[in-house]
């Protein structure tokens, strides 16, 4: 869920930290304005990944195996 790890870490923002009604909206801002930037770098670190790994099986020759798994 979107913005959930924020909302479920409301109760340690108030609790713990102390934070007040403006803290916390203050918290609520920033994770939502930074949250789209985490999942961007988080995409392109999957398509990065995948490019790497890609290459590395083409110089090794690794090929594709398909299991079949009856269960």
């Amino acid at each position: 869920m979107p913005g959930g790890t924020v909302m479920a870490s409301l109760g340690l923002i108030t609790g713990v930290l102390g934070f007040d009604e403006t803290g916390s909206a203050l918290m609520l801002t920033i994770f939502a304005l930074q949250d789209s930037f985490g999942t961007a770098c988080n995409i392109t670190g999957d398509g990065a990944l995948t490019m790497i790994l890609s290459g590395y099986a083409d110089r090794h020759n690794i090929k594709e195996q398909n299991l079949k798994i009856d269960l």
